[in-house]
C-alpha cells in the first residue's frame, strides 16, 4: 500500500489515507490501529478528506470519480464522473459542499445535500419548493448536482402531482 495523501479529521483523533491500493483508510490517531477501510474505486486513491464535522470523507480518484462516504458506517456515494481522472478532492470550510480538480483542468463544485439525497426525495424537495411552471433546473443548479454541461434541461417536476 502506498499512501499517497493523508489528513487528520476535525477532531484529530482519526487520520484518513488514499491509497495506491485503491482505498482510503480510516485510522485511530492515538493508537495508529486501523478503523475502517474504504473500498469501491477501481483506481488508485489520490486525495481522501474529511468534512468539517467529521461525519463524511470525500476521496477523489484516478477511477474519474469523485466519492462521498460515511465515516461511521463506509457507504458511499459515488459522485457523477470527471472527463478525466481525479486529482483532488476537498469540502468547503461549511462542510454543504465539495470541490473536485480533474487531470483534464476542470474543477467541479458539488452540493453535498443534493448529492446525497436519493433521487425521490432531490425529486420532492424541487416540486415542493418550486412554483408551478416554473421546475426547471437552471444551468446552475445542473451543475451542482453533478451534471455535465451538455445534459439537456429537463421540467423535473413534469408528471408529478
Amino acid at each position: 500500500m502506498t499512501i499517497r495523501r493523508v489528513s487528520f479529521g476535525p477532531d484529530r483523533a482519526r487520520i484518513v489515507t488514499a491509497s495506491g491500493d485503491y482505498t482510503a483508510r480510516i485510522w485511530d490517531a492515538g493508537t495508529g490501529k486501523e478503523i475502517m477501510v474504504l473500498r469501491g474505486h477501481r483506481g488508485n486513491v489520490n486525495s481522501a478528506a474529511f468534512s468539517p464535522d467529521g461525519a463524511r470523507i470525500v476521496t477523489a480518484s484516478t477511477d474519474g470519480t469523485a466519492r462521498i462516504w460515511d465515516a461511521a458506517t463506509g457507504k458511499e456515494i459515488i459522485l457523477r464522473e470527471h472527463e478525466s481522472f481525479v486529482t483532488s478532492a476537498a469540502f468547503s470550510p461549511d462542510g454543504a459542499r465539495i470541490v473536485t480538480a480533474s487531470g483534464a483542468n476542470t474543477a467541479r463544485i458539488w452540493d453535498v445535500r443534493f448529492a446525497t439525497m436519493s433521487t425521490k426525495d432531490l425529486v420532492a424537495d424541487v416540486c415542493t419548493r418550486r412554483l408551478r411552471g416554473l421546475t426547471k433546473l437552471s444551468r446552475d443548479e445542473m451543475r451542482l448536482a453533478g451534471y455535465f454541461d451538455n445534459t439537456p434541461e429537463v421540467d423535473v417536476c413534469a408528471g408529478i402531482n
